[in-house]
């Protein structure tokens, strides 16, 4: 493990395709990885630091982005809005946002290449969407240890996912 400190730098290069900066001591905020985007960047993982505040829109050309994790951190405000269906995020698979503070409902759907949704131990509340089964390719789901409230909608039942995933701390 590195034992890197301090904030987060901004990542400026166009030609970046991994940023890995888990399993440090970072702390601050997340930054904005720019309004025009980053094309090549196929996996964004700041995972295990002590990074704060919400986490910015990922606005821009990222075609090619495929993972995010951005769970085990400080992280907090509203369910991202910014990741809601967002054309910019067409290739998204996998989403890692467990173990922040992260608050609000659930969207409908964030994008239908979504294998992996991983919302555990957060402060999400509301019902689970039943849009969400429009997400065909969704094979994991995990959203134990939030204030989810009502039933689990049939249809997000039917997906192909490998698992029962929704235990523990929610209200079903």
């Amino acid at each position: 493990l590195n034992h890197l400190t301090g904030a987060l730098p901004s990542f400026v290069s166009q030609r970046l395709t991994i940023v890995s900066m888990a399993h440090n001591m970072f702390s601050g905020t997340m930054p904005s990885l720019g309004s025009t985007g980053r094309p090549h960047l196929v996996t964004f993982n700041l995972k295990d630091n002590q990074i704060t505040g919400t986490i910015p829109p990922f606005s821009g050309n990222f075609d090619s982005l495929r993972h995010i994790d951005v769970s085990q951190n400080r992280l907090g405000g509203r369910f991202i809005e910014s990741l809601q269906s967002h054309p910019e995020l067409p290739s998204l698979e996998r989403l890692y946002l467990s173990d922040n503070n992260l608050s609000g409902t659930l969207p409908p759907t964030i994008t239908d290449s979504l294998k992996e949704l991983h919302c555990q131990n957060n402060q999400l509340t509301g019902t689970i969407p039943a849009a969400m089964a429009r997400m065909a390719d969704l094979q994991v789901l995990l959203l134990h240890n939030n204030r989810l409230t009502g039933e689990i909608p049939p249809d997000v039942c039917d997906l192909n996912l490998n698992a029962e995933y929704f235990a523990g701390g929610s209200n079903f």
